[in-house]
This record gives C-alpha cells, sequence and structure tokens, in this order.
C-alpha cells in the first residue's frame, strides 16, 4: 500500500489537531461606580473645644524648714608641697 506522510505528519499544514483557542473576550468595563459613603450613626458629633481660663499664676509652695544660706568652708592658704624624697641641691644628699 502506498504510504500516506499526510496521515502521519501532525505539522501538516491546514489541519490543527486542536481548535484554536478562543479569542479572550474581556469583561465589559462599567464606569466606575461613584464612591458612597456609608452614612455614619450616629453621626460624629462636632469638636467641642473646652473653653480656656486664664491661666493660674504660679504658687511657689513654701520650703519647710527654709533653705540655710550656703556657708562656704573657709579657704586656709595651701600648704607647701613637701616632696617625700630629697630633691637635688639638697643638703641632706650630697650629689656625686
Amino acid at each position: 500500500k502506498p504510504h500516506k506522510p499526510h496521515e502521519h505528519n501532525p505539522g501538516q499544514p491546514g489541519t490543527p489537531h486542536y481548535p484554536p483557542p478562543k479569542p479572550h473576550k474581556p469583561e465589559p468595563h462599567y464606569p466606575p461606580k461613584p464612591h458612597e459613603p456609608k452614612p455614619h450613626y450616629p453621626p460624629p458629633k462636632p469638636h467641642k473645644p473646652e473653653p480656656h481660663y486664664p491661666p493660674k499664676p504660679h504658687e511657689p509652695k513654701p520650703h519647710y524648714p527654709p533653705p540655710k544660706p550656703h556657708k562656704p568652708e573657709p579657704h586656709y592658704p595651701p600648704k607647701p608641697h613637701k616632696p617625700d624624697y630629697p630633691g637635688p641641691g639638697n643638703p641632706d644628699k650630697p650629689s656625686t
């Protein structure tokens, strides 16, 4: 029997094996609905600012007992520095 190549040739033009894919039908775009804010239950009360009273004058608390005045320590004249070891020129240790 003569060999029919078109039966075994899947790439034969004009003979698609699968139905062609259906074109994508985009959903119709409706205009966006206007945003309808939900009513508030209950409606928000307007902010009522508290009345501003004049500030009370600062009344310092009395100190018990009253602070004693700082009495500085008497400054004595600084003591002369007395070296622990005899320095040069000291007669106790002749330099050689």
